[in-house]
């Protein structure tokens, strides 16, 4: 029994060994300019080596991404090239879900590719905001970022709910000496998208 554990754990480990190393062509690509789609299939064998890293399925659907941003808006290739960068930050995601960084991540590129004529895209978003903000209650980012999702999905009291307790963490969060420049611009984009009246957004 402990031989046929030593074998998995040594396959583990010369699994994660081997997509470092893929890893590391990845980064020397990058630094050469290598086509973002020759990137991503580099990412996506690291990936199949080590199936338990989101790392390398977070490099997968940037350079997904990347390929696609170079191709004409509402392209075949480029909605194909997006649809597997979405698959790779799901796949990031659920590795391991209790993570909100990847939680994230997925959350934003399904809310980029949201919108009126997707909103089954972006009622996903939602879901993934909503479970955000259970798994990082005193984030402001993330309540933000579920305010505009609300916003952009037609629901306006739940997206100034939620701007609300964005405001009350940002308040919390600095002082009357320090300001978060950075979510002060945030805050008030979000509040415009929703439609507000302009005013003093921290009193």
């Amino acid at each position: 029994m402990v031989a046929v554990i030593a074998g998995f754990t040594w396959l583990a480990n010369v699994g994660h060994i081997r997509a470092d190393v893929q890893a590391a062509h990845l980064q020397n690509q990058m630094r050469s300019g290598v086509a973002a789609l020759d990137v991503a299939g580099v990412a996506g064998d690291a990936a199949g080596l080590a199936p338990d890293v989101p790392y390398y399925r977070t490099l997968q659907a940037m350079a997904l991404e990347s390929a696609a941003d170079a191709l004409p808006f509402g392209s075949l290739p480029e909605r194909q090239l997006q649809e597997g960068a979405l698959e790779a930050w799901q796949a990031a995601a659920a590795i391991n879900p209790l993570s909100p960084v990847e939680r994230l991540n997925y959350a934003r590129a399904l809310y980029a590719r949201g919108g009126p004529f997707r909103p089954d895209v972006l009622n996903r978003a939602v879901a993934e905001y909503e479970v955000l903000v259970r798994l990082s209650p005193n984030n402001w980012t993330v309540w933000l970022e579920l305010s505009a999702a609300y916003g952009a999905a037609g629901r306006r009291s739940e997206g100034e709910a939620a701007l609300a307790r964005a405001a009350e963490l940002i308040k919390r969060q600095t002082t009357a000496d320090q300001t978060d420049e950075t979510a002060v611009l945030n805050f008030a984009s979000v509040h415009r998208q929703l439609g507000l009246p302009p005013g003093e957004y921290f009193p």
